[in-house]
């Protein structure tokens, strides 16, 4: 049953719907990978802080980290996304500027 959405898809890859369920499955299947590989590397990372001595000072060290790093991940991706997209729309003025010029002999 879960293969054939996948095979069927292919056929339905030029519908808009079709189109945007595979990117929002794509990104739900991302995400649980994310957020699997996180639970996993906090609890490694919980044994690292108290072999150390941290968890002495502050208990939460490990989870403090994470979600900085979460933070500068996210914020990371939000600026390159903005940036991509400006480049984007000034290549689509340059070239609506180069259509427009009319260069016309009378």
């Amino acid at each position: 049953v879960a293969l054939s959405f996948a095979l069927n898809a292919e056929r339905l890859r030029e519908s808009e719907s079709v189109a945007v369920t595979i990117l929002f499955l794509k990104g739900f299947g991302c995400g649980v990978v994310i957020a699997t590989a996180m639970v996993h590397l906090i609890s490694e990372a919980y044994e690292g802080f108290e072999e150390a001595g941290w968890s002495e000072l502050f208990e939460a060290w490990p989870m403090a980290f994470a979600l900085a790093g979460i933070f500068l991940l996210a914020a990371a991706d939000f600026f390159t996304g903005r940036l991509h997209l400006q480049q984007e729309d000034n290549a689509k003025d340059t070239s609506l500027e180069e259509d427009s010029r009319c260069d016309f002999e009378l």
